[in-house]
């Protein structure tokens, strides 16, 4: 898997969407945020995306009708100084890939110790 980076989710729009389609109370839970930010690290090392110019994070969406490793649980969109705003959809998968025609992100899930293991 991608190391997630850090990354500023101050500004940046965030719409979550409840499992009926309604607007969702509060913000990111904690598994959400992990895969947002493998998402981004992901795109961060695909060429394709390097070459945008000055890619910024505008807008998360958050789909808590899905599990995180169904398509379309998180969309991120980037504005693209003087180009269209790119969006992908990300998720969890068997291996990090970049989809970049339908602008699908697969990120590997880590394995987490668990407390009593080395």
């Amino acid at each position: 898997m991608t190391e997630p980076t850090e990354l500023d989710l101050s500004g940046v729009a965030l719409l979550l969407i409840a499992p009926d389609g309604s607007d969702a109370e509060g913000g990111l839970l904690g598994e959400e945020e992990k895969l947002i930010k493998a998402i981004h690290a992901t795109l961060l090392e695909d060429d394709h995306f390097k070459a945008l110019p000055n890619p910024r994070l505008e807008r998360i969406e958050a789909n808590r009708g899905l599990s995180l490793e169904d398509n379309g649980v998180i969309n991120l969109r980037y504005s693209v100084r003087g180009a269209v705003s790119q969006e992908f959809w990300g998720h969890y998968g068997p291996h990090d890939r970049v989809a970049w025609k339908s602008g699908v992100v697969t990120v590997k899930r880590s394995l987490v110790a668990q407390p009593n293991q080395k």
